[in-house]
């Protein structure tokens, strides 16, 4: 098996687009099918649906991208502590975070807190609840993941340290060049619903939506069109047209040209926080040198 199998695999996962995750490695999108149907022959397993678009994962797939994260995860430690026999247990930082966290802050973030040092990081993604769940049974030294004000992310403070990165908000979007269309419509109407990108049920930020929609100041009509839970997707199909849904506005700041319109609606939005949480148990001191660095050498 090809290790380029695996890394196609997590950015196809990412984006959820073939043409993207093509154009992202500069080959062509045929190449990378091949690519992809030549990881699935050696599993033996069908891993993509592609009857969906955007495309969706079967159920081997998605059990199969944990895999394939933790594989690359620790090829890359494995080589690391070769070079340097006591770098995994003096340099090593492990860090989970959500699919919109790493597209769109982490590389500037890590670079503030590995400056000047030879820290190494694995940073693995996937939506909040799964990215949660690895880190409470010990998965990561680090977690970074958003927290809504009216659904807060609450991890034990006798366990966890946390500690305020920014501050965001949860807003309705959709493709400027659908403005005039929708804006006016918006929240839709029973005889004229708006389309809608959802997030899959029991996904963090669909229990984010959820709040916002049964607070907001009129009915929501909407038909769900796409339903995914990974914030990537959900901006890429609202750039592409599907629809209206609701992206954080750091995530859509920080993407270049990213082509989307909020919505200016009152009470259709949530404030929310990004944190980044460390055991309070934790013996890495990598962590705890990052974590310095987090909070202002202070912690909290």
């Amino acid at each position: 098996m090809d290790i380029q199998w695996l890394e196609d695999f997590l950015i196809l996962r990412e984006t959820g687009n073939f043409t993207q995750s093509a154009a992202r490695l500069n080959i062509s999108q045929a190449a990378f099918s091949r690519r992809i149907q030549s990881l699935e022959a050696w599993l033996n397993q069908t891993l993509v649906d592609r009857s969906r678009h955007p495309v969706r994962f079967t159920r081997e797939g998605e059990v199969f991208h944990q895999e394939a994260f933790e594989i690359l995860n620790r090829l890359s430690q494995a080589r690391s502590a070769l070079e340097d026999p006591d770098l995994g247990a003096r340099n090593h930082v492990d860090v989970l975070m959500p699919h919109i966290l790493s597209a769109s802050r982490f590389s500037r973030w890590w670079q503030q807190w590995s400056d000047g040092t030879n820290l190494t990081v694995s940073a693995s993604v996937g939506n909040i609840t799964e990215m949660v769940s690895r880190f409470i049974a010990g998965g990561a030294d680090l977690l970074i993941c958003h927290s809504g004000e009216d659904l807060p992310m609450i991890l034990d403070s006798a366990q966890y340290k946390s500690h305020l990165l920014e501050l965001d908000r949860l807003s309705p979007y959709m493709a400027l060049k659908l403005r005039r269309q929708f804006e006016m419509n918006f929240p839709g109407t029973h005889s004229h619903p708006v389309p809608l990108v959802r997030y899959s049920q029991g996904a963090y930020f669909a229990r984010l939506v959820d709040q916002i929609v049964s607070g907001a100041p009129g009915r929501l009509f909407g038909r769900t069109v796409v339903e995914t839970d990974m914030s990537t997707v959900v901006m890429q199909c609202l750039r592409d047209g599907f629809g209206i849904g609701w992206l954080p506005d750091r995530s859509v700041e920080a993407a270049a040209s990213s082509g989307l319109y909020r919505l200016t609606d009152p009470g259709w939005s949530m404030d929310m926080s990004i944190h980044a949480y460390m055991s309070i148990n934790s013996n890495n001191p990598a962590c705890h040198m990052v974590w310095k660095r987090i909070t202002g050498e202070n912690g909290t």
